[in-house]
C-alpha cells in the first residue's frame, strides 16, 4: 500500500508541472525528437534565435516567453499534429508517432517554458564543445550581434580583430553571417536561360545545352582576318587571357563577366574609348582599384602588351566588332506584336 502511494505521489507531482508530465526515459525521447526536428526553427535552447526566424514571416515561436497556462499542452500536441496554418509549422504527424509527439511537447513545456533549461545548452561538453566560453568569447560579440561583422578593421582594437577571425573561420557556418551594417544587394534578378522552344524564332537553333543562354552571343570573336598582323596577334593575347572575364566580343556581357562583382568591364563602351592609350597601359599592368581587374605586370610581355594595346584600340575600343561565325544570328528585338512560337505539343 505504502508502495502504491508513492507512485500515485509520482505520477501527481508530475502532472503538477502545470500541464507537464513525462517520465525521464519520455523527455529524453522528447528531448532527441526535438534536437533532429525542431531547433531549426526554435533553436536548441527553445528561444527561437535562428537563421530561420531571420527569413520566416510569422516568425517561429519563442518557447522561453510562451505562458504555459495560455499555451497549453492541447494546443501544443494539435500544432505538432496537424501543423499551423499560414505560418512554417507543419504537421508531424507522418513523422512521429503519437507518443513521441506527447514526449516532444513534455520536452518543450518541462526545459523551455518552466525554464528548466539554461540558454545556450548547445555548446556543451556532452556535444563535443569543452570550454567553449573560454575558447571562444572573443567571438562572442559578433555571433550575438553587439558588433558588425563588416566594421572597417581600423575601428577593432586587437581583441576584436581576432575575434572576428575567429568568428569568421570558426562560427559562421552555424551563426550565419552575424550583424552586418551594410546588407549590400540581397537580390538581383538575372536572366540566365530560355526555357527550349519559348523564344523568339529569329534567334535562331537554340537548344537545352550548347545555346540556351544569351551570354553565348558574346563568346564569339571579332573577324580579324583582313587586320593586319599585329592586331591578329593583338587577339589571340586577348582571347587567351582577356576573354574568360571580359567575353570574346570585349563587352563582359558573357556568363563569368556578367556574374563578377562588380561585373566585367565592357570594353566597347564609351567610357573606355575615351581612354588614352597610357591610361588602357596602366589600367592593364597595374589593375583597377575597386574592380576584379587584377595586374598583368609581369605575365604579359612587353611585345604581348603591344599586340593587345594595337587590337584594341583598332577593334574593341572603336566598337568596329563583327561576328565570321558560322552562326549569324540576328539579335534585334522583337516587335511587341511578333507572334511566339506554340509549345509543342508532344
Amino acid at each position: 500500500m505504502r508502495n502504491l502511494i508513492f507512485l500515485i505521489l509520482t505520477l501527481a507531482a508530475n502532472q503538477g508541472l502545470a500541464g507537464t508530465s513525462g517520465t525521464a526515459d519520455t523527455l529524453e525521447e522528447g528531448k532527441k525528437a526535438y534536437d533532429y526536428y525542431c531547433y531549426q526553427c526554435h533553436a536548441y535552447a527553445g528561444d527561437a534565435s535562428t537563421l530561420a526566424t531571420r527569413f520566416l514571416d510569422p516568425v517561429p515561436r519563442d518557447f522561453t516567453r510562451a505562458d504555459p497556462d495560455v499555451l497549453t499542452r492541447e494546443r501544443m500536441l494539435a500544432a505538432v499534429t496537424d501543423g499551423r496554418a499560414s505560418t512554417a509549422m507543419k504537421s508531424f504527424s507522418r513523422v512521429l508517432n503519437p507518443h513521441q509527439r506527447e514526449a516532444v511537447v513534455d520536452y518543450i513545456r518541462r526545459e523551455f517554458m518552466r525554464g528548466k533549461q539554461a540558454p545556450g545548452r548547445y555548446h556543451t561538453l556532452e556535444n563535443g564543445w569543452p570550454e567553449h566560453r573560454q575558447k571562444y568569447s572573443l567571438a562572442y560579440p559578433f555571433a550575438q550581434g553587439r558588433l558588425a561583422t563588416d566594421t572597417p578593421p581600423d575601428q577593432l582594437n586587437e581583441e576584436q580583430t581576432i575575434g572576428l577571425e575567429m568568428f569568421l573561420t570558426s562560427c559562421m557556418s552555424c551563426h550565419d553571417q552575424g550583424k552586418v551594417d551594410n546588407e549590400g544587394v540581397i537580390w538581383r534578378a538575372r536572366s540566365s536561360s530560355f526555357p527550349r522552344r519559348h523564344y523568339d524564332h529569329r534567334l535562331g537553333p537554340w537548344d537545352a545545352e550548347t545555346s540556351a543562354t544569351p551570354y553565348r552571343l558574346h563568346d564569339r570573336a571579332p573577324d580579324v582576318s583582313n587586320a593586319s598582323a599585329d592586331v591578329r596577334l593583338g587577339q589571340i593575347v586577348f582571347l587567351d587571357n582577356c576573354a574568360f572575364c571580359h567575353g570574346a566580343d570585349g563587352t563582359g556581357k558573357n556568363w563569368i563577366g556578367s556574374f563578377m562583382e562588380p561585373p566585367a568591364a565592357d570594353l566597347t563602351g564609351a567610357r573606355l574609348a575615351a581612354w588614352s592609350e597610357a591610361e588602357l597601359e596602366k589600367a592593364i599592368l597595374l589593375g583597377v582599384p575597386g574592380s576584379t581587374m587584377p595586374a598583368w605586370r609581369g605575365l604579359l610581355d612587353a611585345s604581348q602588351l603591344d599586340h593587345l594595346l594595337s587590337y584594341l584600340d583598332a577593334v574593341v575600343l572603336d566598337k568596329g566588332i563583327s561576328t565570321s561565325s558560322a552562326e549569324e544570328v540576328d539579335t534585334t528585338e522583337p516587335s511587341p506584336a511578333a507572334e511566339q512560337p506554340k509549345w509543342d505539343k508532344n
